[in-house]
């Protein structure tokens, strides 16, 4: 959604979809656009939405696929930028692209194969492998088909070089989180003296909870500290692990809520004392948990438990925003919990060595340089691009 405005104010016409059956965060979407250039809409679909359900769920994704391939048809672009979108939706909106003549970006936010395969073993289903194994020469077709891939991860390149992917169409942007709509705000703010939270220590946990996000390590937490009442474990999400936690008995200091209206979002993050963010060690590298940057936006100290050599661990390492574990290291998770709960010193300088990394290289025009040079790449009419990405605009 960032990325719109940024297009739009840079004088671009804009059309922005967006699933809205898919209780996910999805940022500014309500928030109305100063640039006329800019539309955004909500892809809307029959019936629930229920991640759970492997069949219905992949109807959902052709029916999206199908719904998002119209607006391409309709809307007649010369690019069309397609992230975080099911493979099997993914193909109808790359061919829809390639019907009307627009160049097709690959915005690589997972791999999605391994994904699949953690999934569906996790659940215990047969012919996970043979499945994943499908979903990966699509996968690898797609990418292939695409005019141009945008990486955010280093780690992703590995992977489309071992599947000769021309790398010469290939580029790395890292995620990044808006400064200007998730901003540092007082622990005792209205959304949380709303919920009580006020003067308490909070562990939170912010965003999409899935089960490749071990909500168990959240439950641990909660009982570490169920003795102590000035510390509160809370829970803002919606997911099968947040599923998960609400089916389960839950100790006195666990909070669960659902995801909170976007605007309000600075609000719920100024509410930890430490943020928290996980991922299961089998995902490895193939999923980054982008909301470990909207936390360094927050100028809060992070606690996350991810592997190793994941993205996210890389980054708390090299900004000392924090301290990374690894997600099935459940006693160090929790003695890293309690050395944030008795040392201010270090949650502040966790939290001011983060928020200074997102000021450094958040910054909208810079990122903007970078998709124009992604843009540039694709050969498209000199019209199209010869003057949107100055600097009169990109200041604007």
């Amino acid at each position: 959604m960032h990325l719109s405005r940024g297009l739009a104010a840079a004088g671009h016409d804009v059309m922005h979809l967006y699933f809205s059956g898919n209780n996910t965060p999805k940022g500014a979407t309500e928030r109305p656009a100063k640039d006329l250039l800019l539309q955004v809409r909500a892809i809307e679909l029959p019936g629930e939405f229920r991640k759970l359900s492997l069949l219905e769920r992949r109807g959902y994704d052709l029916a999206y696929g199908r719904a998002a391939a119209r607006f391409v048809t309709d809307f007649s672009p010369h690019v069309v930028v397609s992230a975080n979108t099911p493979l099997d939706a993914q193909a109808l909106l790359l061919s829809a692209a390639h019907q009307v003549n627009a160049k097709f970006v690959f915005w690589l936010q997972d791999i999605y194969h391994q994904a699949i395969r953690f999934v569906l073993k996790s659940r215990g289903l047969p012919g996970a492998s043979l499945v994943a194994r499908y979903y990966k020469t699509v996968e690898r077709r797609l990418l292939s088909r695409s005019d141009a891939i945008v990486c955010i991860a280093p780690e992703f390149l590995n992977t489309l070089q071992h599947w000769s992917i021309d790398s010469e169409k290939t580029f790395l942007i890292e995620n990044w989180a808006p400064l200007d709509e998730i901003l540092p705000l007082p622990q005792d703010n209205e959304w949380s003296r709303e919920h009580r939270l006020d003067g308490k220590f909070c562990f939170v946990y912010s965003g999409t909870l899935g089960m490749k996000h071990r909500p168990a390590l959240l439950l641990e937490l909660a009982r570490h500290f169920q003795t102590n009442l000035d510390v509160r474990t809370v829970v803002v999400g919606a997911g099968a692990g947040f599923a998960w936690l609400q089916a389960r008995p839950k100790p006195g200091s666990l909070l669960l809520l659902p995801l909170q209206p976007y605007e309000r979002v600075s609000e719920v993050l100024a509410a930890a004392g430490v943020l928290v963010a996980i991922l299961d060690d089998d995902c490895g590298a193939f999923s980054v948990p982008s909301k470990t940057l909207a936390y360094l936006c927050a100028r809060r100290p992070l606690l996350v438990a991810a592997p190793s050599g994941n993205l996210a661990s890389a980054l708390i390492r090299r900004t000392s925003s924090g301290i990374a574990v690894p997600s099935r290291d459940v006693n160090g998770f929790l003695a890293a919990a309690t050395g944030f709960y008795h040392d201010a010193a270090l949650r502040k300088s966790c939290s001011d060595n983060g928020y200074f990394h997102a000021h450094r290289t958040f910054d909208s025009r810079r990122i903007l340089r970078q998709f124009a040079q992604v843009f540039d790449s694709l050969n498209l009419p000199s019209s199209v691009l010869s003057e949107t990405f100055n600097e009169s605009a990109l200041r604007a």
